[in-house]
């Protein structure tokens, strides 16, 4: 069967653009009648980044908007079946929406300018009410100082009140509010250390224009974090917040498994779906099981142009996987083997505390397993009878992830045991496969281990691999390479040394039952017979050793053989 390429809509984030641009869409529409349903005054969600806030926000913008004329975009998706709640809300009131997702300056200077950019820019989309004769002169010349960016601290705090009063003046109607990622500015403020300053500058901003705000129809919040505490919303006793663990919009907010198999069918990829799942399911918000829509749809799009693409971690933030980073340097004994059980695809069980702030993150290593949890690289199954949360890593991506950062602690942990290192390479270059084994022990029992239920062989080698080749490349005199063609394959670990005309050949595996000998043995025979010596032998490397190291756990077991051509096979001398 031959089908039709599927336009997905990557990083558009634009209700509008997206159904303009005939872009596969999802259908969240519900999410307007389950809103409607139980009026709130001010709601607050949270989501993982990359769960669709920004797509969702748009879309109710589009659907309310009054300045809109959004019928024909909305045509035959789930919400137009009620058509007597259309006819009520449909372009029917003024919005006012904005996003903080790009107020992230280095310092709060540069913070609060790109907030004065911000807010200008929202004057510009409004221009209408410039020259209203129904908006009070006062509030006309605060317009103008806003969008000719002249306002200064405390007209930027009243800004968003001051414009939905001139909207309500203009249109008779009170105004709904959508304020998209808005602890943002915070995560960068707590980053760059101008946190107190942001918060009072938010607190201004969304406390006059949530609090007793006579112009406020309703108005939606999302972001990342829950931040109550931080008084933001100190009176604001109507606020409602739908965290990852509430059930009122948990289907809203990423791909449930009917959304995968629906939108495989149409791209033709039906025949991937374990992998999706496998990869990118796994999260839980409230009972749903979501996906990732992120993942999906760029996994889906590489898988059209080539079906043998395997999976990545698309996931990936440096940011914010510098949360991942702090955690591990901080662990315990204790902590590392609740870290090896999460690796290993079990369950641990933590109290949640859902109202952390940013300031908080540093305060306990408890408190960071909360972050991890509600920014999405742990999820729940389920609460204990205590109340504590049962926690996952939800899928392969965020295993992934993990194991990316526990590598690079694993290498800098390595760096503070100079001597252990230069022991390590010392009995690389001379062929001492006992000093290779027991310094590289040393070095393996300070780490996370990825252990044997979950992961499959190939991962477990891989990361075991990437360990052993980052204490190598920290050595600046030696060319080390990964899996280079040599021979007839490709051999793991590469090594010259080009001031001594020596080199070595590395060839890892992980020992599922402990069969460490046996699986050493194996990487020997490998290297003998593809003939991964010869390429160090072209370069004119002299003095050449072959190793098959194999792992289990924190442990290793090593052998050696010094390879020449005339004498490289089952009879070498080998050194264990």
């Amino acid at each position: 069967m031959l089908f039709m390429k599927i336009k997905l809509p990557l990083g558009i984030d634009n209700f509008k653009k997206l159904r303009e641009s005939d872009c596969y869409y999802v259908d969240k529409t519900g999410f307007i009648r389950k809103l409607l349903e139980n009026p709130m005054e001010a709601c607050l969600i949270t989501r993982p980044r990359r769960f669709g806030k920004t797509l969702m926000l748009s879309m109710l913008d589009d659907f309310f908007n009054i300045r809109q004329d959004s019928r024909k975009r909305f045509e035959g998706l789930e919400i137009t079946q009620e058509s007597a709640l259309c006819d009520r809300w449909m372009n029917q009131w003024p919005v006012l929406f904005l996003s903080f997702k790009n107020v992230e300056g280095l310092d709060f200077e540069s913070a609060a300018g790109m907030m004065a950019n911000l807010l200008s820019d929202l004057c510009i989309s409004h221009n209408y009410l410039e020259e209203s004769a129904a908006v009070d002169p006062a509030d006309r010349k605060f317009f103008e100082d806003l969008k000719f960016k002249k306002a200064g601290a405390a007209d930027i705090k009243n800004a968003v009140y001051v414009l939905m009063r001139m909207m309500h003046a203009y249109f008779g109607k009170t105004v709904i509010l959508l304020v998209d990622e808005y602890d943002v500015p915070l995560a960068k403020a707590n980053e760059c250390g101008y946190y107190a300053k942001m918060l009072d500058l938010l607190r201004g901003i969304l406390g006059k224009a949530l609090k007793t705000n006579d112009y406020l129809k309703f108005s939606i919040i999302t972001g990342c974090l829950k931040i109550a505490k931080e008084s933001i919303f100190t009176g604001i006793n109507h606020l409602v917040a739908d965290t990852v663990t509430g059930q009122r919009f948990a289907e809203y907010f990423g791909f449930t498994e009917h959304d995968v198999e629906k939108l495989l069918e149409n791209c033709g990829l039906s025949d991937y779906k374990s992998t999706i799942k496998d990869w990118y399911d796994g999260y839980h918000f409230g009972s749903a099981d979501i996906y990732c829509p992120w993942d999906v749809l760029r996994y889906s799009h590489d898988l059209m142009d080539d079906r043998e693409k395997k999976p990545e971690a698309y996931w990936v933030n440096t940011s914010e996987n510098q949360m991942i980073r702090n955690f591990i340097r901080r662990t315990t004994k204790s902590i590392q083997r609740e870290m090896e059980m999460l690796m290993d695809g079990q369950v641990i069980s933590k109290e949640i505390d859902e109202e952390l702030t940013y300031a908080d993150m540093d305060n306990s290593i408890n408190n960071m397993w909360s972050i991890l949890f509600t920014t999405g690289y742990l999820t729940q199954q389920g609460q204990n009878a205590d109340g504590s949360y049962r926690l996952v890593i939800p899928n392969r991506e965020i295993r992934k992830i993990f194991a990316v950062q526990i590598m690079h602690w694993f290498q800098d942990e390595a760096r503070k045991k100079p001597d252990v290192l230069n022991a390590l390479y010392t009995a690389l270059k001379n062929g001492d496969a006992q000093g290779v084994r027991t310094s590289f022990n040393s070095l393996l029992m300070t780490t996370i281990s990825i252990r044997d239920t979950y992961a499959q062989k190939t991962q477990k080698e891989n990361f075991y691999h990437g360990m052993l080749l980052g204490l190598l490349r920290s050595n600046d005199n030696w060319i080390v390479q990964s899996n280079v063609e040599s021979g007839t394959g490709y051999c793991d670990i590469w090594v010259e040394i080009e001031e001594e005309a020596a080199g070595f050949i590395i060839e890892m595996k992980y020992a599922e039952n402990n069969m460490l000998e046996s699986l050493c043995t194996e990487a020997m025979k490998q290297i003998l017979e593809k003939q991964y010596a010869a390429g160090l032998l072209e370069d004119g490397m002299e003095k050449i050793y072959l190793y098959g190291i194999a792992c289990y756990k924190k442990h290793c077991q090593v052998i050696c053989r010094a390879y020449h051509p005339e004498n490289s096979g089952a009879d070498a001398t080998e050194r264990k």
